[in-house]
């Protein structure tokens, strides 16, 4: 889990979707907003259509949080940013799905122009 100032708060993801845009779309869509706050915070969620039991789900989560959290210190601030999980990142093997996830914070990294 990440520190409660990098997390968004439900008023902050519906800001999120309604405002954010999608730069690319993988496995793992990526929503990103610009905001007037001094770090990037995240959220990652699953979308309806993904059908997993709980365990599952929370464990892709913790994965995905670790692999933000290792990365925090080379994100742009002022942004948020959205990761949701689609079905067909839960169809591929482990180490598949953590390549998925390397490359969209690379994405995230690199993505200059948003």
């Amino acid at each position: 889990m990440l520190a409660k100032r990098f997390r968004l708060r439900k008023s902050d993801i519906d800001l999120l979707f309604r405002h954010g845009h999608t730069p690319m779309k993988t496995p793992i869509v990526i929503r990103i907003r610009s905001t007037e706050q001094p770090l990037s915070r995240f959220c990652i969620l699953f979308g309806k259509n993904v059908k997993a039991e709980n365990v599952e789900k929370n464990r892709i989560r913790r994965q995905l949080y670790a692999q933000v959290r290792k990365r925090l210190g080379h994100l742009k601030t002022h942004k948020d940013y959205g990761m949701i999980v689609t079905p067909k990142l839960l169809s591929l093997p482990r180490k598949t799905r953590m390549k998925w996830v390397e490359k969209t914070l690379d994405i995230i990294e690199k993505n200059l122009n948003y």
